[in-house]
């Protein structure tokens, strides 16, 4: 049972509407499960690189022992959107 349910007046049929609310739900879940294989990748492409993981970079990008390199703010980019996708991912899989 799904805990999408469409509440109020509307012309169209709810059960309709509620499934294809579901449908753009499933879609967008697909969408990020593929964004975070390909964030996955460019993640582990800078850990590899710099021979450090998530944490021990994180620490010393902000502690500022890192420099301006620019693939140090793509990197927090990368893993900042990672974050964002996840709590996204979470939020709509309690919908299912």
């Amino acid at each position: 049972m799904s805990k999408v349910k469409i509440i109020g007046k509307t012309a169209k049929d709810k059960i309709k509407l509620e499934n294809q609310v579901l449908d753009l739900i499933k879609g967008r879940l697909m969408t990020i499960k593929k964004e975070l294989t390909d964030l996955n990748q460019q993640i582990q492409y800078y850990s590899d690189h710099y021979n450090m993981n998530n944490e021990e970079f994180l620490q010393s990008f902000s502690e500022g022992k890192l420099g301006d390199d620019e693939d140090f703010f793509v990197w927090h980019g990368v893993i900042n959107i990672k974050k964002s996708l996840l709590e996204e991912q979470e939020l709509l899989r309690e919908t299912l």
